[in-house]
């Protein structure tokens, strides 16, 4: 898949969730007891219960550019007080996508249009998108 166009160095992905064992566990729980009220789009569309989606492993695999995929308590650790973002994640809704660019990073992809994402072909493109 061509990322040739692209003006960044990387996509970070961003779930809707916190890190760990007790939060993965309440994680399959809701998706389990209430899907409809999952909150995380993202997770939803590359994950099942049983983990993450093959065919989700596979295109991520294929596209030509750096990616990271962090939860909210990993993400805001690693980039809340550098250079690329300041204090603005704090009105960041998540799930979300950024590109780390050369003089910052972007909010490349909203909540709404994560949400609006309603299978992983739709993901897939939406991604892709970016890369043009």
């Amino acid at each position: 898949m061509n990322g040739s166009q692209q003006s960044f160095d990387k996509l970070v992905f961003v779930y809707n969730a916190d890190s760990g064992l007790v939060n993965l566990a309440k994680d399959i729980l809701h998706k389990l007891l209430s899907p409809s009220t999952y909150p995380c789009s993202l997770c939803d569309l590359t994950y099942s219960v049983f983990g993450e989606k093959q065919s989700w492993v596979r295109f991520r695999k294929q596209l030509n550019v750096a990616q990271e995929y962090l939860h909210i308590d990993e993400f805001t650790a690693q980039y809340e007080n550098t250079r690329h973002w300041g204090s603005g994640l704090s009105t960041v809704a998540y799930p979300a996508i950024f590109t780390l660019e050369s003089n910052g990073m972007r909010h490349a992809v909203s909540k709404e249009e994560l949400d609006a994402c309603e299978s992983l072909p739709a993901l897939k493109s939406l991604v892709l998108s970016l890369l043009e």
